[in-house]
This record gives structure tokens, C-alpha cells and sequence, in this order.
């Protein structure tokens, strides 16, 4: 989906599928690394990483890149925490 990518506006939404994946490879190794402590410890905290710190951010500003709607975008900017609610 990079590849396809027309503006640089565009390659923080195309990345996701990339991202996506890398985040299902840790938790199929989190699914299968139970006896192993180490790699099942690295592949809960990869997974947690994207679950609980990447997407919050990456989603709202990939949309927020793309959108031209001055309102739209205000709202995108509260989820990021650049605009204050009123």
C-alpha cells in the first residue's frame, strides 16, 4: 500500500496494513511462546506497544493528514490533543 501512496499525505494511512501486520506477528508469537519467558515477555510488550500507544496516535493523525474539512479536522486534533474541547 506504500507504493501506492500518490502524496506524502497519504503514507501514514498506507502504512497501517504494514503496522497491522507487524502487530499480528507479535501476538501469534505471544499465542505459541508460553513456555518461553523471555520471547513471550518482548512479544507482549511489541503488542501492547501497537495496541495501547501506536494506533491511539497513528490513526487520528493518518486521517487527519488526508482530510480537508476544517471542522473534521479540529475534531482529528482532540483525539491527538493539539485543540482543546468546547
Amino acid at each position: 500500500t506504500t507504493s501506492k501512496a500518490k502524496k506524502r499525505e497519504e503514507l501514514p494511512f498506507a502504512v497501517i496494513p504494514l503496522f497491522f501486520g507487524i502487530q499480528q506477528f507479535f501476538d501469534g508469537i505471544v499465542w505459541v511462546s508460553s513456555g518461553w519467558t523471555l520471547v513471550h515477555s518482548i512479544a507482549a510488550y511489541g503488542y501492547s506497544f501497537f495496541a495501547y500507544a501506536l494506533w491511539p496516535i497513528l490513526l487520528p493523525f493518518a486521517v487527519l493528514k488526508m482530510e480537508r474539512d476544517e471542522r473534521r479536522k479540529k475534531i482529528l486534533r482532540v483525539f491527538l490533543g493539539n485543540e482543546r474541547c468546547s
